[in-house]
């Protein structure tokens, strides 16, 4: 099945079948702010959407993701995932997920999952020798390269340069 990789910005996105991703790396005070509306455009298709979002010192993330399908598109099976993680006490997130639904005959589902950093992994890298800020960086790439496994070996490229801006 095809990957695609899109932005995380005001946008509407034409879903055929297929998996598509974004991600964001927020840090210092870097912040986004987007409205994503994704339809879905063929019958018989399925589509997995999923967006990552690791966010460090202030930044923050305010997302509103629809998932809209018009009348006619039958036999569909969609889902679209959303996952942050919440590396700084002082970063925050607020997501919406929503669908719009004019067909009976499809499957579709939605999910959203906020966390932190589990305090057990973070005193283990840091038991081994890692700074806590270090500690952090290897925490928010797993978290990124999760991508790897859900979109079966496809491997996401260039999260680790954004990553590489945050101070040690």
């Amino acid at each position: 099945m095809k990957v695609k990789k899109f932005e995380i910005k005001d946008q509407t996105i034409k879903i055929s079948s297929g998996n598509y991703f974004a991600y964001f790396i927020g840090f210092n005070n870097k912040s986004i702010k987007s409205k994503l509306k994704f339809e879905l455009t063929e019958p018989k298709e399925e589509s997995m959407i999923l967006i990552k979002a690791v966010l460090f010192d202030q930044s923050s993330l305010d997302l509103d993701c629809l998932v809209k399908v018009d009348k006619g598109i039958k036999n569909i099976k969609t889902d679209l995932k959303i996952e942050v993680l919440l590396v700084s006490k002082n970063s925050s997130a607020k997501v919406l997920p929503s669908m719009e639904i004019h067909e009976d005959d499809i499957k579709a589902s939605h999910s959203t999952t906020i966390g932190s950093v589990d305090p057990e992994q973070l005193f283990y890298l840091e038991s081994r020798g890692f700074s806590k800020k270090k500690a952090e960086k290897v925490i928010a790439s797993g978290f990124i390269k999760d991508i790897e496994k859900k979109f079966e070996g496809y491997v996401p490229i260039g999260f680790e340069k954004e990553l590489e801006k945050i101070e040690l």
